[in-house]
């Protein structure tokens, strides 16, 4: 890994505002930042439909489950991803809408809201990877990581043990409603009373214990595995620093990104360099950004296991992939 002194820092900003306000790029890399309300009805819808069609599925046989419980879990990391770009203002333009239509159809399903996610989320931009500071960096901690000295063992052994530690697996099944306020833990019941309620008045009683069931069971076993595998590698093996040194993008690619990194997951380091991008937008952000040879250097993985530059090599600090600053 290369190593730069502190003050190129300066020289990739410059670099990098050069070329997004060059006559050529500024419209449309102020375009980047415009949030579509079509394609955040169409991610919501997607995934809701995506969920109820996985219930439907497994009332039909036990044989479906495993399959019904993957897919509920993805879509639960997806709607995940929808309350981390809600708490960044980036679904709708008029804050309260965004916050109130994102808890309604994201958030209180995963026993959290999105004032919530915000007062924690902001300090992990604020201060990345510092411990004490980084709520993100702590939480690692309290599975038996630390983000600053990543563990030399091989790939699957980290993530079994990240995947059995008793913390991790909690924070996925019943997520932050213990930090909650009285009035949202209030809201979160009453929105969970309502749509248990609405299920058993509409499909009846034995529909509404499977969808709770399911739902249950998919936090505690496929959501928990996805959330653990792409939450350590959004930072995980590489030198703290910068958002730059930090953070890496991942292969998009195929049904296995859709999976793990739903709505633009992959594209983590340009969110922490512009997080007011929407995620409809990050492809396209990455595209313009390539015209940099300093975010070029950056990392990204190309392939998730295989190879040199997998993520998984970074993960335990094995990838030589990019640079970091002295």
């Amino acid at each position: 890994m290369t190593a730069l002194p502190k003050p190129q820092v300066n020289q990739f900003i410059t670099e990098l505002r050069s070329v997004l306000t060059s006559a050529s790029e500024k419209k449309s890399f102020r375009a980047l930042h415009k949030r579509l309300p079509f394609r955040v009805a169409l991610a919501f819808l997607f995934d809701w439909l995506l969920i109820i069609l996985s219930v439907l599925l497994a009332s039909q046989s036990l044989l479906f489950f495993p399959v019904s419980l993957l897919l509920i879990g993805s879509r639960q990391r997806a709607l995940s991803n929808l309350v981390h770009d809600a708490s960044h203002g980036n679904l709708l333009s008029n804050r309260k809408m965004n916050d109130f239509l994102t808890n309604v159809f994201a958030a209180y399903a995963g026993f959290e809201s999105v004032a919530n996610y915000r007062r924690g989320h902001f300090k992990h931009h604020r201060f990345l990877g510092l411990k004490g500071l980084d709520p993100d960096t702590d939480s690692h901690f309290r599975y038996g990581f630390d983000d600053s000295k990543p563990r030399q063992e091989p790939p699957f052994s980290l993530y079994v043990s990240l995947l059995l530690s008793p913390s991790s697996w909690k924070d996925s099944v019943f997520g932050p409603f213990t930090q909650l306020s009285f009035a949202e833990k209030a809201q979160v019941l009453i929105w969970w009373g309502v749509i248990l309620v609405s299920i058993t008045l509409v499909s009846g009683l034995s529909a509404m214990f499977l969808f709770l069931f399911l739902w249950i069971v998919a936090r505690g076993t496929s959501y928990h595995a996805i959330r653990v595998f792409a939450e350590f590698l959004d930072h995980t093996g590489l030198p703290l620093g910068s958002s730059l040194s930090f953070t890496r993008n991942l292969p998009h690619r195929g049904l296995f990104s859709s999976l793990v990194h739903p709505h633009e997951d992959t594209y983590h380091l340009i969110h922490h360099l512009f997080p007011r991008i929407p995620h409809h937008q990050l492809r396209q952000a990455h595209q313009v950004l390539n015209q940099s040879s300093q975010y070029l250097r950056a990392h990204h993985c190309d392939s998730y296991f295989f190879g040199q530059h997998s993520a998984v090599a970074c993960w335990t600090g094995r990838c030589n992939q990019g640079f970091s600053w002295a």
